[in-house]
């Protein structure tokens, strides 16, 4: 692929794009960017826009970039090595494949660091999705992929986007302390427990506590 069609991260989807039942696999050149860090918050808004987007395109590939790019990411997608790396790449290239006898659409997102991909990118892309997409669907699942009725958080675990200080504050707002409570039973300066709960909020892409909660409770 990187012969053909350069690029810095591929990120390949399947499910129900609607409701936001999906996963995902990543592939890419950039050093620790893969599938085991893949984050949901960040990939799934990503890749139900991008499908719209390839939809209103006529299931057809086209290319997004420069600041294009960013505008696909949520506005809270930072503190993390993978929203780190996407916010890195400058154009996007995506095409997939419609499913209509089963649920499972496809979609394949290239991402490179240069300013636009060529118009020849597009063709390529479309030559050989059908060959890639196959080969995809012969390798197995990771323990944690498994598309059920559970939606967008269905598999989302708090332990791979919270440090284990955030978990526990966060456990502690879920029975209703405040930030003055919280900074006292953990020893904690109020600064730093302020800190914290805003790191929680921008992670989980929340803006208040009981949201935050109702994501604890999701990953119950």
């Amino acid at each position: 692929m990187q012969r053909y069609l350069p690029h810095g991260i591929l990120i390949a989807a399947w499910g129900d794009f609607v409701t936001g039942n999906i996963q995902h696999d990543i592939v890419s050149i950039v050093s620790g960017i893969r599938s085991d860090i893949a984050n949901d918050f960040i990939v799934t808004p990503l890749l139900v826009r991008l499908y719209a987007r390839w939809l209103e395109h006529g299931k057809k590939a086209f290319v997004s970039a420069g600041s294009d790019v960013d505008t696909l990411l949520t506005p809270n997608s930072r503190d993390h090595a993978l929203a780190d790396a996407l916010h890195g790449m400058h154009s996007a290239l995506t095409h997939g494949i419609k499913d209509e006898r089963g649920s499972y659409d496809c979609l394949y997102v290239v991402f490179s660091a240069q300013e636009v991909f060529m118009e020849a990118a597009c063709k390529t892309l479309t030559q050989v999705l059908p060959y890639i997409d196959h080969a995809l669907r012969q390798v197995e699942h990771l323990p944690h992929q498994s598309v059920g009725r559970g939606g967008l958080y269905q598999r989302f675990s708090l332990e791979r986007l919270l440090s284990a200080r955030e978990r526990e504050i966060l456990h502690w707002i879920a029975m209703g302390k405040t930030n003055d409570e919280i900074a006292s039973i953990l020893e904690l300066s109020l600064y730093t427990v302020k800190n914290n709960v805003q790191r929680i909020f921008r992670k989980l892409n929340v803006s208040n506590r009981a949201q935050a909660v109702a994501v604890l409770n999701r990953d119950a």
